[in-house]
Parts: C-alpha cells; structure tokens; sequence
C-alpha cells in the first residue's frame, strides 16, 4: 500500500507544477536569448529606478516608483516638472514599451532630449510620441495633441489605429534610423516621416516650435519620460541601437542660403558663387547657422578676409535665444589678433 501511495504522490506534482507556471503569466522586464543576441537592452529592471534620474539633475527627486514591476507616474508632474531621463544617450535606435494611462491620462515618450541649464523643460529639444486617454481627456484636443502623433508636427493613420481603452495596456514602439522616424501602435505602423528636410523644417518654423530653435535637431540624446498631472504606468522598456550611416553632405550650394538661417543684422548674401557676410546697420553680433545638427564629422571651409574684421567658425554650437551661440569657434582674424580657437565661449547679444 505504501508504494502504490507514494506512486500516487508523484504522479500529480508533475501536473501541479506545470499548473503553477502557466497561472504565472508571462514574465515582464526581460529579454530573451534571440533579443539579446539582436542587441536589444533593457531600460527598466522591473524592480527600481536604476538608470533614471531627473531631467537635467543628477538624481531622482520627481514623483515617479515603481508598482507592480512598472515604472509609474505619480500624476503629481506638471508641464515644467515631472520629468525621467535615462542615464544614457541614444542617437539611432528602436525603442519599444508598454503603457497604459488612468482615466483622461496624459504622457509621452520623449527621444534625442538635450540637457543644458538653458533648457528648462525636455520637449523644447526633443520631439515626443504623445500618449494620451482621447475620448476622456477633460479639455478639447487639436489634431497635433492627440495619441501617436509627433507631437505638433507630423498625425498618425488613424485607419491604423486600433486602441485598448484606459486601464488596459498597449504597446509602442519608435524608429529612429538616421532620420528616417516611425511610430508604432498596438503592432501597426502608424506613422513616418524624414526629419531635417524642407517639409520638416516648414513644420517646425511655422508652428508651435517657431520660438524654440533647438526643437528637434539634436541627433543624440536621451529618453524621457513625461509625468504630466495624471498617474501613467510602463514597462518592458527596452532599446536596439541602430548603426550610424555616414554621408557626404554638402553645406553651400553656391546659389543661395538654402539650409541656412541667420541671426543678428549682420548681412549674409550670396554673390558670384560666393558666401559674403558684411556688418549690419548696427554693427552688432551676426551668425550664419546651418539648420542641421552634425555629429563626428571632417569639415573642409575655404576663406578669405578683405578687411580688418573679425569672424569664425563655430563648431559643436547651439543658440539657446537671441542672438547668441554657444559653443567652440575657430578664429577668423587679423594675424595677431586674439587666438586660432576659443573654447566654450559664448558670444552675442541676448
């Protein structure tokens, strides 16, 4: 009898243990083998706030933690405070999470944010995949506003969109491979688009952006998560880096200033195949800005000086307002007037 019992005995916990396994669900925050070999990173643990920190700080202090294996908003932000930033910078990627918002929710997923104390909100850098409860949001939304869009520049396929109401996951996923962009939802491309061309750059000059001359030029910079007033829930956020293509660009077409945007009086024209820059009516500070961003790059200028003026070339600069720039320049002056390159120097009239 006894042997027949203890037949008995393992005979069921085979069947119980396979029972308990499949009450499990399926395990969040990880990866498996095949993504691992794919390049695919996590960006959230599933148990802290490791490798997030404040926007523009060195710690965490906003209203987000974790719940439930879910990296979770508070709904204590605001539009100039609650946001996550990653540790790390990316510049070509995929970048794939899950989300899901409380009643009326409002969030976003935020790439290629620049960090400068010039800037005191992410999303006059970065552009943002908005996340967003549409049929209970409690004010009256425009098209630019409204979920999966590119935030106040380009709108999804709606006939693609197929949405989980509140409380209930999605899933989402952004493209971004040397400027060509897409946004996913649910499994279905939604949206694309090619960022720095004419069309983008109409957009981003005529619109909500006009007054931010930063919006969305950065090729490089980190991730950002945006508490804005409502509770939001993530998880299973993860990244595959996407290599970096090189090109031949060239920057003067010899006919006119296209690809370029001035700042200042100073006059920029062109003349007989040549760029010329002569002092404006107020003699004051004047720059000539390609619209791009360029990352690591062999930059070939020819020149020539016809008076005792000064001049340069700026490299790894930004014009956070006004008229001023900030960042390296190399030197255009008389011979014994002042150094070859500044470093970090800031230069103009705000």
């Amino acid at each position: 009898m006894e042997k027949t019992k203890t037949k008995k005995v393992w005979a069921v916990l085979p069947v119980l243990f396979i029972s308990l396994i499949a009450c499990s669900g399926t395990r969040h925050n990880t990866l498996s083998d095949k993504e691992i070999a794919e390049g695919w990173q996590l960006l959230f643990d599933g148990e802290t706030m490791q490798g997030w920190r404040d926007y523009n700080g060195t710690g965490l202090t906003e209203p987000w933690h974790v719940v439930d294996g879910c990296i979770q908003a508070k709904g204590d932000g605001s539009d100039g405070s609650g946001y996550i930033v990653t540790d790390r910078e990316f510049d070509n990627f995929e970048l794939y999470w899950e989300w899901k918002l409380s009643k009326g929710g409002n969030s976003g997923m935020l790439y290629h944010v620049v960090e400068r104390p010039e800037y005191k909100v992410p999303y006059v850098t970065g552009p943002e995949y908005q996340l967003i409860d549409e049929p209970n949001f409690e004010e009256p939304l425009e098209e630019w506003q409204k979920l999966g869009v590119d935030y106040a520049m380009y709108l999804p396929d709606k006939s693609k969109m197929k949405v989980n109401p509140y409380g209930e996951w999605n899933n989402s996923k952004i493209v971004f491979d040397n400027g060509h962009v897409e946004h996913w939802l649910n499994g279905e491309k939604i949206l694309e688009f090619e960022a720095w061309t004419d069309d983008w750059h109409a957009r981003k000059n005529s619109g909500k952006w006009e007054n931010a001359p930063e919006y969305g030029l950065a090729n490089r910079g980190v991730i950002c998560l945006q508490d804005h007033g409502y509770p939001a829930s993530f998880r299973n956020i993860k990244i595959k880096e996407l290599p970096r293509k090189t090109k031949e660009v060239e920057l003067f077409n010899g006919k006119d200033l296209h690809g370029w945007e001035a700042y200042g009086t100073e006059l920029w024209y062109v003349k007989d195949g040549l760029l010329i820059c002569e002092s404006g009516p107020d003699k004051e500070y004047g720059y000539l800005a390609t619209r791009n961003y360029y990352n690591d790059f062999d930059l070939t200028v020819e020149f020539k000086q016809e008076a005792d003026g000064n001049s340069g070339v700026f490299i790894r600069s930004f014009i956070p307002e006004g008229v001023k720039v900030n960042g390296w320049q190399v030197e255009v002056a008389p011979k014994g007037h002042g150094p070859a390159v500044y470093m970090n120097r800031t230069a103009g009239a705000g």
